[in-house]
């Protein structure tokens, strides 16, 4: 299998990583099990760091945008769309690693300027 590689925004400066998945996991977003997480930074302003998240599932996707706090660090989550439209809720780990990941993102940049531009990373459940 060919391995893929992604850049994964480092969450403690502007360092780049690369996240190489190989093995069980498929070649295009949608993983064979398990969940990719994509966060890309959409804009930042004094009151709010905006994000496009996209959850890859086996059978769908889920679309949310964040907005971040930058003083308080406060998430504020609005699902935006899902594939399929009829796809049921997720479950509970996604959430779960959905609000891990956006908490680690606003601790993070902590009220500074460096909020991390994109981080794609896959979990399993």
């Amino acid at each position: 299998m060919t391995p893929l590689v992604a850049q994964d925004s480092n969450l403690l400066g502007d360092a780049t990583a690369i996240l190489v998945l190989r093995g069980d996991v498929s070649t295009t977003d949608h993983p064979k099990f398990g969940a990719r997480f994509l966060f890309e930074r959409s804009t930042v302003d004094e009151e709010w760091a905006r994000y496009s998240v996209v959850i890859y599932l086996p059978d769908g996707l889920l679309r949310y945008d964040l907005k971040v706090d930058v003083e308080k660090g406060a998430l504020h989550f609005e699902e935006t769309g899902r594939e399929p439209s009829e796809r049921a809720d997720p479950e509970t780990w996604v959430d779960t690693r959905r609000l891990a990941f956006a908490r680690t993102i606003a601790r993070s940049a902590g009220g500074q300027s460096k909020w991390p531009r994109r981080i794609f990373v896959w979990r399993d459940s």
